[in-house]
C-alpha cells in the first residue's frame, strides 16, 4: 500500500512540474508568417526575384529559424525554394533593433536553388556577415521588420 502512495504523490509532483516545463517551452517560441518579395539587381532588367512565403519562429534564448517556400527568378532560370535558415541575434539597444547572424541552413530535396543565386538574399555565418534588424510592433501580432538596406516585410505573429 506504501507503494502505491508514494507513486501516486510522485505522480501529483511531477506531473505538473511537466507540465510547466513544457508549457513554459512552448511560450518561449513565437511564431510569425509572411509573403516575401524581394529583388536585388544583378545588372539586368529584372535582377533577381526572390518569392516566398515564410515563417520565422524566434526563442527567448536568442536563436531563430526562418523558413523559405517558394521561388528565385534569375533571368530566365526559376528554381524551388524550400529551405530553413537558422540565426543567432543580439539586442543592439531597447528601441526594437538587433544585430543578426545567419549560422546554417537546411535545404530540402525538393529545393534546387544554388546557394550562389540563395547568397544574393542572405549569405551564412562563414562570410562573417552581420545584418542588422528593426523591430516595430504595429498593432496586436503585426510586426514591420526592416534592416539596413530599406528591405521591409509584416510578419503576423501567433
Amino acid at each position: 500500500m506504501k507503494k502505491y502512495l508514494i507513486t501516486a504523490a510522485l505522480a501529483a509532483v511531477i506531473a505538473p512540474i511537466s507540465y510547466l516545463t513544457f508549457e513554459k517551452e512552448k511560450e518561449d517560441i513565437k511564431l510569425c508568417h509572411s509573403e516575401i518579395v524581394w529583388i536585388k539587381e544583378n545588372s539586368t532588367p529584372e535582377g533577381i526575384i526572390l518569392k516566398s512565403k515564410m515563417s520565422l519562429q524566434i526563442s527567448d534564448n536568442h536563436n531563430g529559424r526562418m523558413n523559405f517556400y517558394g521561388y528565385i527568378k534569375n533571368q530566365e532560370t526559376i528554381y524551388r525554394l524550400d529551405r530553413a535558415v537558422y540565426f543567432s541575434y543580439t539586442p543592439v539597444d531597447k528601441k526594437g533593433n538587433y544585430a543578426v547572424i545567419m549560422n546554417s541552413s537546411s535545404v530540402t530535396n525538393s529545393d534546387n536553388t544554388p546557394n550562389d543565386v540563395f547568397s544574393n538574399f542572405i549569405q551564412l555565418e562563414k562570410d562573417k556577415i552581420k545584418y542588422y534588424v528593426n523591430v516595430n510592433k504595429m498593432e496586436d501580432n503585426i510586426y514591420i521588420l526592416k534592416d539596413e538596406a530599406y528591405s521591409a516585410f509584416t510578419c503576423s505573429a501567433e
